[in-house]
């Protein structure tokens, strides 16, 4: 197939688009069912049982943002670098990340990858398998905004493109979190009830997902040249769009450049010179296996 079949096209940067502002509104959407009357106490089980499930959509659509904006780090999201930037940042902002901090972890990442402890990503994945599953999400936030910090930190030593970087992150975030505390105090959005809700399915969606990335594979320095370090995931195709064909993750390592939607074509024609570590049973069901391995195999 020749290379320019697997470059991103106009069209598929319009559906990207589409797709996350489409995830940006489910997500708002969702927060509704957390509505209470003013004053009411104690909230009734219906709600409670609305707030979980409202909150494990959320998580799933804020995972399905957050590779929207990865997409965007690897200039994968539109073919324009302009709009490609911008809606990379307003896709990691919708999931509370800073993008341009993220992008510098991420492709760092990419050259570090399992490699050992210089892997970034390697920072909330490190103690047993009940504190990644409790705490990684909380990690993986702290990751990005250690890098914020770090830069406003040193503002003095960065250039000019890394300081306009900077501003956009921190303008980013604080528009974020202001419009989440206006949107939910305006229509009378319970915030306990949502903190609730997300903290119960945000640990087992996020651990789900980024558990089944490296986790339980050996180091890079110990794989043998075609074989790949990362996970393929077979998982439902539903899940697979909402979540950009990350489930390919082995493949996107070994060929970075190319857009999510065809990662799944790129494994087809290169799975018989290239060893993909595979996992038949999807996210859910290989969470045990993947939980019962230390990160480095």
């Amino acid at each position: 197939m020749h290379r320019d079949s697997f470059r991103l096209t106009a069209k598929e940067g319009q559906k990207n688009i589409a797709k996350g502002l489409l995830f940006i509104a489910g997500s708002l959407s969702f927060l509704l069912f957390m509505r209470i009357d003013p004053g009411q106490t104690p909230w009734t089980v219906t709600q409670l049982l609305l707030s979980v499930l409202a909150g494990f959509g959320i998580s799933i659509l804020l995972v399905g943002l957050g590779v929207l904006g990865h997409e965007a780090m690897h200039r994968n999201l539109h073919p324009n670098k302009k709009i490609n930037d911008f809606f990379g940042v307003a896709f990691s902002t919708a999931s509370l990340l800073p993008f341009y901090a993220g992008k510098k972890i991420h492709l760092s990442h990419h050259q570090l990858a399992h490699t050992g402890e210089n892997d970034p990503e390697y920072f909330f994945h490190r103690g047993s398998p009940i504190l990644f599953v409790l705490f990684g999400a909380i990690r993986y936030s702290q990751l990005h905004f250690n890098e914020l910090f770090s830069q406003i930190m040193h503002w003095q030593n960065l250039n000019r493109r890394v300081k306009r970087e900077v501003f956009y992150d921190l303008f980013s975030m604080i528009f974020a979190f202001l419009f989440v505390a206006i949107f939910v105090h305006s229509l009378n959005i319970s915030a306990l009830l949502a903190l609730l809700g997300f903290h119960l399915t945000l640990p087992l969606v996020f651990s789900a997902r980024y558990a089944a990335d490296h986790r339980g594979l050996p180091s890079h320095t110990q794989h043998q040249k075609n074989q790949a370090h990362a996970w393929v995931v077979k998982t439902h195709p539903i899940l697979e769009w909402i979540w950009s064909h990350i489930n390919y993750h082995g493949v996107h390592h070994m060929y970075p450049a190319i857009p999510h939607g065809k990662l799944k074509t790129k494994f087809e024609l290169t799975q018989h010179n290239i060893t993909y570590p595979t996992l038949d049973r999807g996210y859910v069901r290989s969470m045990p296996y993947l939980l019962k391995k230390p990160y480095f195999a």
